[in-house]
């Protein structure tokens, strides 16, 4: 049996904590700065238009960070197979339909491999590429490890381009608005700084989350449905298939090898337990799969 890869930790992370935190700056900074002179008041008074784009332009950057991530659309460097048991399956994006669908995923299923293919979930790319950090594991069933393996979804690319060009649109939109609106409201008092400015960022993140709506829908209208599906007969992969999986691979976001994308896969037929699954299952019953060498990437 091949050494078993160490087993990756989650990473908490809180996008939108960090953008909400981020949102606070100008509010806090306005009443501060507003109050060391009757001079600084005044000057606000002229830049009044100016703070009133930039805070627009703020709102709409705060918007973006917490809501639209770049979906990884470009296939890993790395050609390789893998076989083992399927574990889990993500529909990923559902045609569009989502409401947000630039924040959906790429169908994909995790792979319970088998342990002749461990060397293969810690190997570098290249001579210049560090190996992966590690594997995710399965926390029963002895730690198996376990990969991502996705499957190209054109919806949700179009989608993440088309929020993302909206966004942009939006966001320029906004920034003339929110001046033309702004400038008429006084700005002679910390109260009317600090309502001309929320009210700048209220109007920019509202112009850019609309052009995000509007890009990210008409982006996905434009993709083709796909479904994590044998690419043979057509016959949907699910839990507790064996299985085959050809493709490209790459890195995911803790340098863990992940497919990106699969183009090729093939059943051989269903496992008797049920999940998790454990590696011991397809080491025993997964004898013969559609991989030309059992242990290293094509």
């Amino acid at each position: 049996m091949s050494n078993k890869p160490p087993c990756l930790q989650e990473m908490p992370t809180n996008p939108i904590g960090w953008a909400v935190a981020f949102s606070a700056i100008p509010i806090v900074l306005t009443p501060i700065i507003a109050t060391f002179a009757d001079e600084i008041s005044q000057t606000i008074v002229g830049l009044s238009g100016g703070l009133a784009g930039g805070a627009a332009f703020i709102g709409g950057i705060i918007v973006l960070i917490a809501l639209v991530p770049t979906a990884t659309c470009e296939a890993g460097t790395m050609k390789g197979c893998i076989a083992g048991v399927v574990n889990a399956v993500d529909p990923g994006v559902d045609g569009g339909d989502a409401a947000l669908p630039w924040m959906e995923s790429h169908p994909s299923v995790q792979l319970v491999c088998k342990s002749s293919y461990w060397p293969f979930l810690m190997e570098a790319e290249t001579e210049q590429t560090n190996p992966p950090a590690g594997a995710w594991c399965i926390e029963t069933g002895r730690h198996s490890p376990y990969i991502v393996c996705y499957y190209y979804s054109e919806v949700l690319c179009n989608a993440s381009k088309g929020a993302l060009a909206g966004a942009a649109i939006g966001g320029v939109a906004g920034v003339l608005v929110a001046i033309a609106v702004v400038a008429a409201i006084a700005c002679s008092s910390v109260i009317g700084c600090l309502f001309a400015l929320l009210l700048a960022a209220l109007i920019g993140a509202a112009f850019v989350f609309g052009g995000m709506m509007a890009g990210g829908h008409a982006g996905a209208a434009a993709g083709t449905d796909i479904e994590v599906e044998d690419s043979e007969d057509g016959v949907n992969v699910q839990v507790g298939d064996y299985v085959t999986l050809k493709g490209k691979f790459g890195y995911g976001q803790q340098t863990e090898r992940i497919g990106l994308f699969i183009e090729e896969t093939a059943i051989h037929g269903r496992s008797t337990e049920s999940a998790p699954f454990s590696f011991t299952d397809p080491d025993s019953n997964l004898t013969d799969d559609d991989c030309p060498v059992s242990d290293v990437p094509m």
